[in-house]
């Protein structure tokens, strides 16, 4: 790498950190269901030393969860804790964009395709946010098949280089193991791995090169992962209904009509790049292609020359190939389900070639460019300028969006409650009352909840999360607590029902609880009397 590569990368990667790390304790404000879930298991499981492999209340891994038990253990259980570790693998999965692509073309399409995942719309809002190791999938694909890639080329190396090539069998080996910890659409991932492996057998025959470095580089890899996997499998071989619970909610099969539902979400999720992409604000600015304009068309491009040089090359051009079955592989999980297609993080997993395919178009752009100096400079201002402009979106467009409180996208009221609950004195006893029923067995006796059930209702997790550095709520449902004697409220206790009615307090009311309510600008609460 020379001097003026490294400067940019260096560059890039500063931009990343910044985009990724900025106002990350108030951006975006509240916390969502499933991150609350995480940060709460997560601080529990590093502070009670009590570690496992699944987490059923939100079907998420366990290493996620205890890497952000960590961060919250040193930064604090708070938004910025709770979302620093995604953030920061955002920040690598820019480093390991350029030197995969770097690898397979050239410096100047690694450092394209590396700014454009730092400085993504789509990228940068998930790196934000803590939700089910999404951001991890990217990023260990892409070091797996990177890390194997050098493994193959060194074992095929008759000089110097072929040393500890089974070194880097066994990282990538490693790697690709602890994906399957991370999030569902992972497990779509074999078939590309199996894929890739006839790849390698049928370009060594066609160029009459013996297959065993092939052979002992893919077993070297497939006896690293096996190892690594192995709890996991255990764990759910344990618990089978686990494994298939999540899939079965939202498989396709279950729609009305599977045949034309599917065919529906291949076209929408054709579309999602370049002209209608997620209607969740959660997840994008609602409807907006996941790609701007011109990275739209450099992504088209992209997906052109590599489809044309695939098929020119046949089993020579191995490389393209593997993108173009990367990029519709880990398509299928998103395509296969029938909930909110186009769906954004599930179709997560080809960030890496979509933002190489947009790395290549805009390479070309810049070689055609470059005949002329003030052409060439036009698109490279449009290239930075599309960065630019997806940080305005996000941080002044989106973020600052009234749909997120009108539709509750992070629990915002339920963060408003949090902080008013945080600012009472430590000796106020305080409840949580909430209209939805429980997902688990609660405490029925506020004087037997010293410790916090924290699935109670999907809601109160932001709640729990709030306030966990604080004197804890107890959290009933509405009918706990009209079945308990007035006399378990104490005066001066406060009271908050989740959803933020007043309606809930006023049922207390009729049941003999006396109570003073007052309203908050988003919330109502109680004071007993």
């Amino acid at each position: 790498m020379n001097r003026k590569t490294l400067i940019c990368l260096l560059f890039i990667l500063g931009v990343a950190a910044a985009v990724r790390l900025a106002a990350l304790d108030r951006i975006p404000y509240g916390v969502f269901i499933d991150e609350g879930v995480n940060g709460v298991e997560g601080i529990q499981a590093v502070r009670a030393g009590h570690f496992h492999f699944f987490y059923p209340a939100n079907s998420t891994e366990g290493p996620l969860v205890l890497l952000i038990g960590f961060s919250e253990r040193i930064v604090g259980v708070n938004q910025f804790g709770l979302r620093l570790v995604p953030a920061l693998a955002g920040v690598l999965t820019v480093v390991v964009t350029f030197f995969f692509t770097r690898r397979l073309y050239s410096d100047r399409v690694g450092l394209l395709a590396a700014w454009f995942v730092a400085t993504g719309f789509w990228h940068v809002l998930f790196s934000r946010l803590a939700i089910n190791a999404v951001l991890f999938v990217p990023l260990l694909l892409a070091v797996t098949i990177l890390l194997l890639r050098v493994a193959l080329d060194r074992k095929s190396n008759p000089g110097a280089e072929q040393k500890r090539w089974w070194l880097w069998a066994l990282f990538a080996g490693v790697a690709y193991g602890c994906g399957f910890y991370t999030y569902l659409p992972f497990r779509a991932t074999p078939v590309l791995i199996v894929l890739i492996f006839i790849l390698e057998v049928q370009r060594s025959r066609n160029q009459a090169e013996p297959l065993s470095p092939v052979a002992k580089t893919f077993a070297v890899f497939v006896l690293a992962a096996l190892v690594v996997v192995m709890p996991l499998v255990i764990y759910f071989a344990q618990h089978p209904s686990q494994f298939t619970h999540r899939m079965s909610q939202v498989t396709v099969t279950n729609a009305a009509h599977p045949i034309s539902a599917q065919l529906e979400n291949v076209g929408r999720t054709a579309a999602m790049f370049n002209f209608h992409g997620d209607e969740n604000w959660r997840h994008n600015f609602s409807g907006s292609p996941q790609l701007l304009t011109p990275v739209g068309i450099f992504f088209l491009v992209g997906l052109w020359m590599t489809v044309a040089q695939a098929w020119r090359g046949k089993w020579r051009a191995s490389s393209e190939w593997m993108l173009l079955a990367w990029f519709v592989i880990m398509l299928l999980p998103e395509m296969l389900t029938k909930e909110g297609i186009p769906h954004a993080m599930r179709a997560f997993g080809v960030i890496v070639p979509v933002y190489l395919f947009a790395g290549l178009g805009a390479d070309q752009a810049l070689a055609l460019g470059s005949r002329k100096k003030i052409y060439g400079t036009a698109i490279l201002v449009l290239i930075i300028g599309c960065g630019v402009y997806d940080q305005w979106r996000y941080f002044h467009d989106w973020a600052r969006h009234g749909a997120h409180v009108g539709m509750q996208t992070f629990s915002q009221q339920q963060a408003d409650e949090s902080a008013f609950l945080n600012s009472l004195p430590a000796s106020t006893r305080r409840f949580v009352i909430s209209d939805e029923g429980p997902t688990s067995p609660v405490h029925s006796d506020p004087t037997l909840a010293a410790e916090v059930d924290y699935h109670m209702a999907m809601r109160a997790q932001t709640v729990a999360f709030g306030t966990m550095d604080h004197a804890h709520p107890c959290f009933l449902t509405i009918e706990e607590a009209i079945a308990l004697d007035p006399s378990s409220f104490p005066a001066g206790s406060v009271i908050i029902p989740l959803e933020g009615r007043a309606s809930t307090l006023e049922t207390l009311q009729r049941h003999g609880v006396r109570l003073e309510i007052q309203q908050k600008p988003s919330f109502a609460y109680a004071v007993v009397r």
